[in-house]
């Protein structure tokens, strides 16, 4: 269920047969910015598709989510690298992710 004060109420489902996996990366910036807020990110994956995040604060009615970025990962692909393009201009990439489900990656 989902409910917003700019659209009506909408209901989702996801099918019993759905597949794949996730992957939560989460950012350790630095100091005055610890969450990376700014930071965009990209996973490549093996079939060649590319996924991407932004992390974003204070987009939401009286709150806000500086939890991990998720990443939906289809079946029968890999990530095979992510690269995380800082505010400041500086980039982090980390290839050979594996199986893994969560990551942080550090400034």
């Amino acid at each position: 269920l989902s409910v917003s004060n700019a659209h009506p109420v909408v209901a989702w489902a996801l099918p019993e047969n759905s597949a794949g996996r996730g992957l939560a990366v989460t950012l350790a910036g630095p100091a005055g910015n610890p969450s990376g807020i700014g930071a965009q990110l990209s996973l490549e994956l093996s079939d060649g598709r590319v996924l991407h995040r932004e992390v974003l604060a204070g987009h939401t009615y009286l709150s806000s989510y500086l939890g991990p970025q998720h990443f939906g990962i289809p079946e029968g692909s890999d990530p095979v690298r992510l690269t995380v393009s800082w505010p400041d201009g500086g980039s982090s990439e980390l290839d050979g992710i594996g199986d893994v489900s969560k990551v942080i990656i550090s400034r």
